[in-house]
């Protein structure tokens, strides 16, 4: 009985164990039968997934001949969902690699998870072929109207990426401006408005939109009223020739029948004959102007006419340096406002410009520039001291530097990525990739193979955090490398190894805090490090004996090695005003007999006579000399960051003994919070134009007794503030003021006069005497005096000055001020 119910019990425990496998059995059955299924038939999806990437790539490739087509550089951008796709594709490529990789190196028993993966990624690669048409093509001038048109309103739009919240914030700022005339010139494409962001345009709201087209489409598809454009009539064509190239020219003997067949071959086409014009300033040989002739009516008529007469003038020019510069100025942005003295310096690194001293480097740039605007190929903007380039000039230049040289440029073009490994071609020259909104180039990306590749600018990208140490590896000719205003933190390895770099710029990278050694780049002559945060000198410094141009200032680096400094002979530029030093000494500098400019804080008042001694000798060096405890941000002290510049800078000092003279040719002069015992002499700066003392105390006699007669003859611009000792700024008897065009002064307890004809310590009866000249004399005019600024002056008695020029006077907390001739 006891046996037989054990055997019921092993029977039951059996059914149910049986009925457990088979439940599993069916649960995993599908499963097992799929991982089989990926495991024998992952060789053969393989293929079909290198097959299916093919096809992929075929798209992409076709797609990147019709966007190099469709885009014009400048005006249109790609659409967001091109870029997107692109962007995919991309990562598709690198994802397949990587299996591709685990395929080779795979172990038997982890192929079905891999087979798996394969399968999944030729469906993502088969969706992703599909989605790569765009019938409605590939450019956009959305973004970029949005861009200038935001612009114009001051509205940060930047963050963000999606056309609709952008056209949702211009056109709520439209809206509140309420009434307004927008311009659009140089539209290539219809839009709606409504995609852009601009209301509708009624007699109601009393707006207006007026835009400039070459194709009556446009105009139709937007609901504009068109106007056509009438080419110059010939007598116009003619006139305006002549204005360029000088009306002289027409005067002479059979030249002007020539002059007029010329005008007619620019077709009355005003921007063809402004730079054929200037192409032919101070040609008056008869036989030269046959010679453009026959050239002009044997270029190419139709739909590329205006390229080929742009052309024309570029051919033109006999200097093949001012091609180079003009070729130079294509690889920024359309209507980038280039800086002038900043382009010279890309000039220079390139070998463009060559001369031995800095200053002879910027004048013949200058000149250069000069040449290039005067010829009409490029132009003056609003702002001094910059140039721009024609967006038509600009793209004929970007048509010949598609073969040789050969450039790559997409500046400007809201770029997230780098462009693909097929843009860089392998003789490439130049890449400029400045102005987008590239993030990181991942260890993904191959590295280029551009052997002969020299200049590199990516330059003003924002999000550029990281560069992937094997980007620059086969980059060996690279001279110019140009990381300025991006957001990296850390130099890659890799560019150790660029032993042909001639300019390393990293300029407000704000992030830097690190490079790798520079031992290698020794034939280096710029480096840049202005306003990042390194705080080390770079390892390798002393082999960079080919160096003319290092710049440390804005950083908070606090000690540059003697022995560093000593080994850069060849320093033309200097700039070390960091944040916490480092200080120099004079002696050092006194070594490096090539300096041209330098700015930077002294050790002490032995230094600063020191360094003013060596001025004495004749060197012509431009400074910015600072003396004292200076606090951790710079911004309040003026004028630091000007190259061309001659100034001296006291702050927190006990000036406890007395200084040298300052240099003959200091044009600037700043003491401020300064314990003054011993005697400060300004007799001999002779070219001062400003002098600003703040805060100056332990003073027992006023700012006369300071200076001798005529000291103040070159004087522009004086400020006081806070000097509590300070009586009377001026004596009439020993000074001249002619060039005098602003006055500040302010909390000076005990001032007095404003001019005097006595300084502080004569006796009461020579006061006394004086106060009847000064009667007699009643004010001195000041020509040129434009703006006078008195506040908390509680002394304040007289203001004996009239100035027939003046634009601003403040005048506040002055109570014992009874008169102001300046008012009379």
């Amino acid at each position: 009985m006891c046996t037989s119910r054990n055997l019921m019990t092993t029977t039951y425990v059996m059914d149910s164990i049986v009925v457990a496998i088979v439940g599993l059995l069916k649960c995993t059955a599908p499963s097992i039968a799929e991982r089989w299924k990926h495991h024998r038939g992952l060789k053969e999806n393989m293929n079909m997934l290198n097959q299916r990437r093919e096809e992929l790539n075929s798209r992409k490739r076709d797609i990147e001949l019709e966007k190099e087509t469709e885009l014009v550089p400048g005006k249109t951008t790609l659409k967001n969902k091109v870029q997107l796709w692109l962007e995919r594709v991309r990562q598709v490529n690198n994802d397949v690699n990587s299996i591709e990789e685990n395929f080779k190196a795979i172990k038997y028993f982890s192929r079905a998870g891999l087979g798996r993966r394969v399968v999944e990624k030729i469906r993502e690669v088969k969706e992703l072929h599909e989605n790569g048409e765009f019938s409605n093509g590939l450019a956009t001038i959305v973004i970029k109207l949005q861009d200038a048109i935001a612009s114009k309103l001051n509205l940060d739009i930047s963050q963000y990426n999606d056309e609709e919240t952008r056209a949702a914030k211009l056109f709520a700022e439209l809206i509140r401006n309420k009434k307004y005339v927008l311009v659009l010139d140089d539209i290539l494409e219809d839009y709606r408005l409504e995609d852009v962001g601009v209301p509708e345009t009624t007699l109601q709201n009393r707006c207006k939109l007026v835009l400039t087209t070459r194709s009556l489409d446009v105009c139709h598809r937007i609901s504009c009223k068109p106007v056509q454009m009438e080419h110059l009539s010939e007598e116009e064509a003619f006139n305006l020739f002549l204005n360029i190239v000088g009306r002289d020219v027409s005067s002479i003997p059979d030249l002007k029948v020539i002059i007029e067949l010329v005008v007619k071959e620019c077709a009355c086409l005003p921007l063809a004959i402004v730079t054929i014009a200037g192409s032919m300033i101070g040609i008056i040989d008869p036989y030269e102007w046959k010679t453009t002739l026959r050239d002009l009516q044997s270029s190419t008529k139709g739909p590329d006419e205006i390229f080929d007469k742009l052309k024309f003038s570029y051919d033109r020019l006999k200097d093949e340096t001012l091609k180079a510069c003009l070729q130079y100025c294509a690889l920024f942005p359309e209507d980038y406002e280039i800086d002038r003295v900043m382009f010279i310096e890309y000039l220079t690194a390139e070998g463009i410009i060559t001369e031995k001293t800095r200053r002879s480097e910027v004048e013949r740039g200058q000149s250069m520039l000069n040449k290039l605007v005067r010829a009409c190929l490029l132009e003056e903007t609003r702002y001094q001291g910059c140039i721009k380039m024609h967006d038509l000039i600009r793209d004929m230049v970007l048509q010949i530097v598609r073969v040789n040289p050969r450039y790559l440029v997409e500046a400007g073009m809201r770029l997230k990525s780098v462009p693909d490994e097929e843009d860089w071609k392998i003789d490439l020259a130049r890449v400029s990739l400045l102005d987008n909104n590239i993030s990181d180039i991942p260890s993904s990306f191959e590295s280029p193979k551009c052997p002969t590749l020299s200049t590199l600018l990516l330059k003003e990208n924002p999000n550029l955090r990281c560069i992937s140490d094997n980007f620059f590896f086969h980059m060996e000719r690279l001279t110019v490398l140009d990381l300025s205003y991006t957001g990296i933190k850390n130099l890659p390895e890799s560019v150790s190894e660029l032993v042909n770099l001639i300019a390393l710029l990293l300029r407000g990278c704000k992030k830097l805090h690190r490079v790798p050694s520079l031992a290698k780049l020794r034939g280096l002559r710029k480096l840049d490090f202005y306003d990042t945060r390194i705080n080390q000198v770079p390892q390798g410094m002393e082999m960079l004996v080919r160096l003319r141009y290092l710049n440390f200032s804005r950083t908070p680096l606090e000690l540059l090695p003697e022995e560093i400094l000593c080994s850069l002979t060849n320093l033309q530029y200097l700039l070390v005003v960091g944040e916490q030093g480092p200080r120099i000494s004079g002696e050092e500098l006194a070594n490096l007999k090539r300096l041209e400019t330098f700015h930077g804080q002294l050790y002490d008042i032995n230094n600063f006579n020191a360094f003013v001694r060596y001025l004495e000798e004749g060197v012509p060096i431009n400074y910015v000399l600072l003396l004292g405890f200076f606090p951790t941000t710079l911004d309040h002290l003026p004028n630091i960051d000007i190259e061309h510049n001659k100034a001296v800078h006291l702050q927190n000092c006990k000036l406890r003994q007395s200084l040298a003279e300052f240099p003959k040719d200091v044009e600037e002069i700043y003491i401020r919070k300064c314990e003054v015992n011993g005697k400060v002499e300004f007799n001999n700066a002779t070219n001062l134009r400003i002098l600003d003392l703040q805060g100056v105390i332990r003073r027992e006699r006023g700012v006369a007794s300071l200076l001798p007669p005529g000291t103040f003859s070159s004087f522009k611009d004086l400020r006081i503030c806070n000097c509590d000792k300070v009586k009377k700024l001026f004596t009439l008897t020993n000074v001249w003021l002619p060039n005098l065009e602003e006055v500040i002064v302010s909390h000076c307890e005990q001032l007095v006069d404003i001019m005097s004809m006595t300084s502080d310590d004569e006796k009461e009866d020579q006061i006394e005497e004086a106060r009847d000249q000064h009667r007699a004399i009643n004010v001195i005019n000041l020509s040129k005096l434009r703006k006078l600024h008195l506040s908390w002056l509680p002394e304040l008695q007289s203001i004996p000055v009239i100035a027939d020029s003046l634009q601003s006077l403040d005048i506040f907390q002055c109570p014992k001020l009874k008169r102001i001739p300046l008012l009379d």
